[in-house]
């Protein structure tokens, strides 16, 4: 009987093991598992194994136009996957991740993460958010938007582990790969009271109901307008730079181009996009 008892014990510890592996370890078991400073001091590697997967796993952060960046600018908004690269051959059935971004001046929690791609979620947690995994993914490439924190942050570095499984629903069969742990600059603004010209970035493009865009340096005495085909000038609220977006659904589809203007009167930065 005692024996019974014990077997029964085990059995319900490893498919608990296996929940949490489906479900992401900071939604599930309360955990950060990435490597990071203040994370357990173990990864998820200390349970899963036993694969024979040949991968590898890459954290990236890229602009609006899809280029790789070694900084960031306060407060404008990234793209940031974590992938998996599998040598031909060797075919996982599924895909589990979990990565945090942490300002490397006290390894607080950096910026904040929205709109996850499918099978994945945003966890809180001890003060940090996680990208994390909702179930195993056939996909083994997750994305979610980053918007970057205030000036004067500091440099940012983002942590990340990456299993790659079977599907099984156990901890067994599994390759646990870390992630080579990515350190971004703050790009740090001009000097004076000048505001440099800069590029402006407005994404979607085409856009049809929400316009989105990154922040210009010293944005607060820069001020924002949209110019139609035909001339007519639309000046944006102070609400709406703040919110670094705009409703246009209700704008007649056609070019447009949004400007950036300095107080005294240069245009510092525009760009063009099509409202469909």
């Amino acid at each position: 009987m005692l024996r019974f008892i014990y077997t029964f014990l085990c059995l319900g510890l490893i498919a608990l093991l296996g929940m949490s592996n489906v479900g992401g370890r900071a939604k599930s078991g309360s955990e950060g598992n990435t490597g990071a400073p203040g994370d357990k001091n173990y990864t998820c590697s200390n349970c899963h194994g036993g694969g024979s997967y040949n991968v590898t796993t890459q954290i990236e952060l890229k602009d609006e136009e899809g280029n790789a960046v070694t900084k960031y600018q306060a407060a404008r908004t990234y793209k940031l996957t974590f992938s998996f690269t599998t040598v031909s051959g060797s075919n996982p059935k599924g895909y589990g991740f979990q990565l945090v971004s942490l300002i490397d001046a006290g390894n607080k929690n950096a910026g904040t993460m929205a709109n996850p791609s499918a099978d994945a979620q945003i966890t809180s947690h001890n003060s940090r958010s996680y990208f994390e995994h909702r179930k195993s993914s056939a996909s083994s490439s997750f994305t979610v938007d980053w918007t970057a924190p205030p000036g004067g942050t500091g440099s940012v570095t983002f942590y990340g582990v990456g299993n790659a499984n079977n599907t099984n629903l156990d901890i067994t069969g599994d390759v646990i790969r870390p992630a080579t742990p990515l350190t971004i600059q703050e790009e740090t603004a001009s000097t004076g009271n000048d505001i440099s010209v800069n590029r402006l970035f407005v994404f979607p493009n085409p856009v049809g109901d929400q316009l989105r865009w990154n922040t210009i340096p010293g944005q607060e005495s820069v001020e924002y307008t949209i110019v139609s085909g035909n001339g007519t000038l639309i000046r944006l609220t102070a609400d709406e730079v703040s919110e670094g977006r705009l409703s246009v659904s209700h704008l007649i589809p056609g070019l447009y181009m949004m400007r950036a203007t300095a107080p005294d009167g240069r245009i510092i930065a525009s760009n063009t996009f099509i409202k469909i």
